[in-house]
């Protein structure tokens, strides 16, 4: 992964506002370009372990994921006043590899910069 990360610029992006699938509240993201280069060159690195466990006909869609399932039911997730804040500009700085734990919470195990800086690789804590 480190070396997937190492030849990948930082680059910006917008979080733009709230987006609905069936089951699930997300923020759109724009451009999509940099995030789907990123994840194809992982993934062609990585065959074994598909995007999301899912077969080759899976479209990757760049997003953020809010709420999921019976959360959504939540007025708080359609209502919250953080949807005001969008759009903003952030900028991509590393790539994540979460799993999830004995305890069934997912959590943050590797932060791997983008760019090849030194110390491009962040063990976290368990």
């Amino acid at each position: 992964m480190a070396g997937v990360a190492r030849r990948h610029a930082p680059f910006a992006f917008t979080l733009l506002g709230m987006a609905v699938w069936p089951d699930t509240v997300y923020v759109a993201v724009e451009p999509t370009g940099p995030f789907q280069t990123l994840q194809r060159d992982l993934q062609a690195a990585f065959p074994a372990y598909p995007i999301y466990g899912r077969d080759a006909t899976f479209r990757f869609v760049p997003h953020v994921t809010v709420a999921e399932g019976s959360a959504l039911a939540h007025p708080a997730v359609k209502d919250s006043p953080a949807w005001a804040g969008l759009p903003v500009r952030r900028r991509a700085t590393a790539v994540e590899a979460i799993a999830r734990g004995l305890e069934g919470r997912w959590r943050t195990v590797w932060r791997i910069r983008l760019g090849g800086r030194d110390r491009a690789v962040d063990r976290m804590p368990p």
